[in-house]
């Protein structure tokens, strides 16, 4: 994550920021915070990824892509 977050501008991309909610044109934090954004990469455990993403498979103009990766 640091090496793609060192080629970006600088608040382009937040690292280590818990995401509680997806909102229509962002994300809440845990903070309590809402950070407006034209995309958002979900970069966490699958059940956490699933919490997040519920109901939201079918919604218009929602775009869902999985990659899963072992470690």
């Amino acid at each position: 994550p640091e090496q793609l977050a060192s080629r970006l501008t600088p608040g382009t991309i937040r690292l280590n920021t818990p995401v509680v909610a997806l909102a229509e044109q962002g994300v809440v934090l845990s903070s309590g915070e809402r950070v407006e954004a034209s995309a958002v990469v979900i970069a966490t455990e699958g059940s956490i990824a699933a919490q997040l993403l519920a109901g939201r498979a079918n919604s218009a103009g929602t775009s869902i892509n999985t990659n899963t990766h072992g470690t």
